[in-house]
């Protein structure tokens, strides 16, 4: 009996020190994961906090201009292709060249030709006694993949986008030896703006690019530079390229000027700035020549012979209709606005002008059959270079209220 209680109490025991042993080696084992867990979670540093600790985060922005394929006064907006690339130096990014593997060069479709940088064009812009010695470079999947799990980057939103967010055609990043970061980004966007249509069709606007990094204040990171400039093959139908221009400021999440809000939190904000001016021959050519044709015309009425009433009438109703279609024609280019533009102006002019015409024609037919004939003849007399001269005075007056004396159409 007794030998039996001690069998059963060594089986026991040998189960027990199985079991400590089995529990050991199982902590021994998950010892190297924590440790790796522990060491990719320092490693994650490097994406989700800027660089700088004791200061903000200097970005270079530079912008190639590449297409505005459609500017929409009626929607207050434009659609607009460039290349962004910005810059910054993350010194826990430096590494060795004798451990630099080759890395190939970012991968570009035909259409892209020509559009990317080469490798250390931009840093060479920024710094001019820059050398370079070793880069790795990343593009497409592989750049998303190190934007999102080894680097920190800004995350980049356009301010003043409608609609969808931006389309990322595709995206480069090079590290350099020293940690210099290069982002490179292809995108097309719809952006608005508000559109001042007064000039019309002479007007010209500023279409701007507002790009800003809501996830980071201006404590945190701050744009140095914006350096702009347009394709060579750049063309934009129906407009024309005048300037483009890039500033750097700070505002508030809610576009408020620092000095007129009490918020602590600003963000920086690059601004390219494109200038574009309206092409107007065409506006000038189809429309304000046959309409000045047109409203001289029904002065003809002024050689007609007298009592020639019904004539006359259809004259200058048949020119009135007129009038009124070619305001239609410009009212479908225009959005409806509070305010008359300068082509609006003209068209009500030369209302003004076929009814005085309809006017001259009642009072000088009311004389001819009051048996006036000489006041009838000088009434036309009259009126045969009265209305042309007033005419021009009007236009040439509308032209200096619009665009100053002497007149500053571009």
């Amino acid at each position: 009996m007794f030998y039996k209680i001690k069998k059963i109490r060594l089986r026991s025991l040998c189960k027990t020190v199985i079991v400590a042993i089995t529990a050991w080696m199982i902590i021994l084992s998950m010892l190297p994961l924590n440790s790796a867990i522990s060491a990719s979670a320092a490693d994650n540093t490097n994406t989700t906090k800027p660089p700088k600790t004791d200061g903000p985060t200097e970005v270079s922005i530079s912008f190639l201009l590449l297409d505005i394929p459609q500017i929409d006064v009626k929607r207050d907006s434009f659609t607009v292709e460039g290349l962004l690339y910005a810059g910054w130096h993350d010194e826990r990014l430096a590494f060795d060249t004798a451990s630099l593997v080759t890395q190939d060069e970012p991968t570009v479709d035909d259409d892209l030709e020509g559009r990317q940088l080469s490798t250390g064009q931009m840093r060479s812009e920024i710094e001019p006694n820059f050398i370079l010695q070793g880069v790795k470079s990343y593009s497409g999947k592989a750049a998303l993949r190190v934007l999102e799990e080894e680097i920190w980057a800004p995350q980049f939103e356009l301010v003043n986008s409608r609609g969808e967010m931006r389309r990322n055609y595709y995206t480069t990043v090079r590290i350099y030896q020293d940690g210099f970061v290069e982002y490179e980004e292809r995108f097309n966007a719809t952006l608005g703006t508000a559109m001042d249509l007064r000039k019309f069709p002479f007007d010209i606007h500023v279409l701007p690019i507002r790009i800003s990094t809501f996830d980071y204040d201006s404590r945190q990171v701050t744009f140095k530079q914006v350096r702009t400039n347009a394709s060579p093959d750049f063309k934009i139908s129906g407009w024309t390229l005048n300037q483009i221009m890039g500033t750097t400021k700070t505002e508030t999440a809610y576009g408020i000027d620092p000095a007129n809000s009490e918020s602590d939190f600003l963000y920086p904000i690059a601004e390219i700035g494109v200038r574009v001016s309206r092409n107007w021959g065409d506006y000038i050519l189809r429309i304000l020549v046959p309409l000045f044709l047109i409203v001289c015309a029904s002065w003809s009425v002024f050689w007609l012979e007298k009592g020639s009433i019904d004539i006359q009438m259809g004259i200058s109703f048949t020119v009135l209709l007129t009038v009124v279609a070619f305001n239609f024609l410009i009212s479908e280019s225009l959005p409806p606005i509070s305010y008359m533009t300068f082509i609006d102006t003209i068209i009500l002019l030369s209302y003004v002008m076929i009814l005085f015409t309809i006017v001259q024609n009642l009072v000088q037919t009311s004389l001819h059959n009051a048996g006036k004939d000489t006041a009838s003849q000088r009434v036309d007399k009259f009126s045969r270079w009265a209305f042309p001269v007033f005419y021009a005075l009007a236009v040439m007056g509308i032209i200096v209220a619009y665009f100053g004396y002497p007149p500053q159409i571009i």
